[in-house]
């Protein structure tokens, strides 16, 4: 899917950002709660809300893990 999101997020996607959240925090060694995270959730929720859905293109712009093929 490639179109920009309406503000109105599905339980799918909200599980997927959750999932690229908890990865995205466990390679950077950021508690969930923590500051560094908060604003980590606040460049993926606009990252995502911006059109970019590609899990691998959502790590390269998070500087979380390097996904393979």
């Amino acid at each position: 899917m490639t179109q920009i999101s309406t503000g109105i997020l599905e339980p799918g996607e909200l599980a997927f950002l959750h999932r690229c959240f908890s990865d995205v925090c466990s390679h950077r060694g950021l508690h969930s709660e923590s500051d560094a995270a908060n604003s980590l959730a606040a460049q993926l929720f606009d990252l995502y809300q911006n059109g970019v859905r590609e899990e691998r293109e959502l790590y390269t712009f998070l500087g979380g893990r390097k996904l393979t093929d």
